[in-house]
């Protein structure tokens, strides 16, 4: 399958085709042994990058730490795809052309416009309303930090949210429940965060959760979706100066000012938490499952537990 794009305005993508059975053992053509073993490669990752960097990552309290630990955070996601590449090879017998290089950084770019311009979107309807005020903020000093930490940040939550848990999901039991399930526990990873309420968690579960798992659907891609992932905080934190989630953007070329009901500025958890927002996002759903529609793309809802080749064409 050749790596997938976004070209003009339609987004075309093909099935994931899923290699012929190989000679691995009985246990390994469960996609729910496939789960566990993904993530479990990548939590061995994880620990054994952060053993490895220990001595060298100083404490946080030290003007280094966020530069040398963003460094060693980008080192940890090139090694979590190329695990996740790699394991797909010997469990799915299949090139991971969702993580291909080629064509990632047209991907990824492709994406970030969307992600931007969907917060954009977003504000000038806030504007519109007489909502947000703007005004300037510290400039453009600290952009390196403010593309590396939402890149790495985004990128790896595609990673488990999308690449692994959604996809195996969609295989188990089709598109709309997997949909709902990657979108609901992805909304459930941030309940910790500052500000968070029940609606703003609900809002966040609908624009991010259920938006990125179509655009998957769509493009079959990881740096599609990372890109709209980043995109979408980098315009947050960095252009606009907003809560990311709760937390809070000290460098920001915009300071913006939201005043109103919380149901309209997202209160203390930002504008992800905004019924303005959230109206953004569900026309930009709309537009992706008529997509999806479009292109045949919607597997219907099934419970299998164990892969199934595809044909070799579609």
């Amino acid at each position: 399958m050749e790596p997938q794009s976004i070209n003009g305005p339609d987004i075309v993508a093909a099935r994931e085709q899923i290699g012929p059975r190989s000679k691995t053992a009985f246990l390994t053509n469960l996609w729910p042994v496939r789960l566990i073993a993904y993530l479990g490669a990548l939590m061995l990752v994880v620990v054994l990058t952060k053993l490895i960097s220990l001595p060298l990552v100083p404490a946080p309290s030290s003007p280094a730490y966020e530069s040398i630990a963003t460094v060693r955070n980008l080192l940890q996601a090139v090694a979590m795809i190329a695990a996740y590449s790699f394991l797909a090879s010997k469990l799915e017998s299949r090139n991971a052309t969702e993580t291909a290089i080629r064509g990632a950084t047209t991907s990824f770019l492709r994406g970030l416009v969307i992600g931007v311009g969907l917060i954009v979107s977003a504000y000038m309807a806030m504007y519109g309303l007489g909502v947000a005020e703007f005004r300037a903020g510290t400039g453009a000093s600290d952009i390196v930090m403010a593309i590396l930490k939402p890149g790495v940040v985004g990128t790896l939550e595609e990673l488990v949210f999308r690449v692994i848990l959604f996809r195996i999901l969609q295989h188990m039991s089709g598109t709309f429940v997997a949909v709902l399930i990657s979108a609901s526990l992805f909304g459930l990873a941030h309940i910790g965060n500052p500000g968070a309420t029940p609606l703003a968690m609900t809002f966040l579960t609908v624009e991010m959760g259920v938006f990125l798992a179509l655009m998957y659907v769509l493009t079959q891609s990881l740096w599609v979706v990372a890109g709209c992932h980043m995109g979408w905080n980098f315009a947050l934190g960095f252009v606009f100066g907003s809560n990311v989630s709760g937390l809070d953007s000290p460098n920001a070329m915009l300071v913006t000012t939201l005043r109103g009901p919380d149901l309209l500025t997202g209160g203390a958890f930002g504008p992800e938490g905004s019924i303005v927002t959230l109206a953004v996002n569900l026309v930009a759903i709309s537009v992706a499952i008529w997509l999806i529609a479009r292109r045949n793309l919607w597997q219907p809802v099934k419970f299998e537990l164990r892969a199934r080749p595809l044909p070799a064409s579609i």
